[in-house]
């Protein structure tokens, strides 16, 4: 696992620790009507989750002291 994004999740769980995160659940559309086979349920996320949601829409990780001159 990538260090800087486990330091990340820490750093994350330190400021925020009683903050919970959770999809509602949602529907996939597979037919005429909606059915309880096509119902995804909620679930709790982790830091992980949030992330890696936020990776696919652009956010880049970086260490800023590795960067820095």
């Amino acid at each position: 696992m990538n260090k800087e994004l486990t330091s990340l999740v820490e750093r994350l769980d330190r400021i925020f620790p009683y903050l919970k995160m959770y999809d509602d659940g949602h529907y996939i559309y597979e037919g005429p009507k909606y059915t309880e086979e096509s119902y995804c349920p909620p679930i709790d996320l982790t830091w992980y989750d949030i992330i890696e949601i936020l990776q696919k829409n652009g956010l880049e990780i970086i260490n800023i002291k590795m960067n820095a001159h």
